[in-house]
């Protein structure tokens, strides 16, 4: 029944050709494969970047067999930049991350291996998307915990990469390579994150509505 015309495999129409791209991307969601490409991070380093506003940054990091805990660091330079970290979802938000880092100013998130939500198989990788509640700069890095969870390896000498964004100003820390210590030094801001050109101008900054900025100027009622 099977005639020579059957022998040679047809060109897809355009319709059969987009649904076969839909399930493609469906399979590789449905297996925790990103259907955009994830910037990749190094352990061990902070990565200076930009988000806009109700925007999202996507990264993954490879951990090591060996890393029996790991520290992730969300520092920003301005604005108020979420974190979502995943090992199973690929591009994780705010319905399908395991871990959430929402509040405003420098945050640290401790996951360690023993945890039930740690990745079960190799090669481990941890996603990572960064979310703009405002348009943010930020600095983000991986880095493997020991038992005492510090962080030992140094961007300046005397500054190691842990005291950054620590809320201590440290004369050490505050140069370009340790991003200024991530603002810990400065005075003219009410709040990490904070601008104070932002107090009353008309719009709303969660980074702006605490006390010392006088809640925003009002800006948020």
């Amino acid at each position: 029944l099977l005639g020579p015309h059957w022998r040679e495999s047809p060109t897809p129409s355009p319709r059969a050709a987009t649904m076969l791209r839909t399930l493609a991307v469906v399979g590789m969601l449905a297996a925790g494969v990103s259907a955009q490409s994830e910037q990749a991070l190094e352990m061990g380093a902070l990565r200076s970047a930009f988000v806009n506003e109700d925007s999202f940054q996507y990264y993954s990091v490879v951990i090591p067999p060996s890393s029996n805990a790991i520290k992730v660091k969300l520092i920003p330079s301005y604005g108020d930049p979420d974190a979502y970290l995943s090992f199973t979802t690929a591009e994780p938000d705010d319905l399908t991350a395991t871990w959430v880092m929402d509040d405003v100013g420098a945050e640290e998130q401790v996951i360690k291996r023993d945890a039930v939500e740690f990745c079960q198989y190799e090669p481990c990788i941890l996603h990572i998307s960064v979310y703009g509640y405002d348009e943010s700069e930020y600095m983000i890095g991986v880095y493997e915990a020991s038992a005492r969870l510090e962080i030992e390896q140094e961007c300046a000498p005397g500054c190691k990469q842990d005291q950054i964004a620590d809320g201590i100003c440290q004369q050490e820390c505050k140069v370009s390579a340790c991003y200024d210590d991530g603002g810990d030094c400065e005075e003219q801001n009410c709040a990490p994150g904070c601008d104070e050109g932002w107090v009353g101008d008309e719009y709303c900054d969660e980074a702006c509505f605490v006390e010392a900025c006088q809640w925003d100027g009002g800006d948020c009622t």
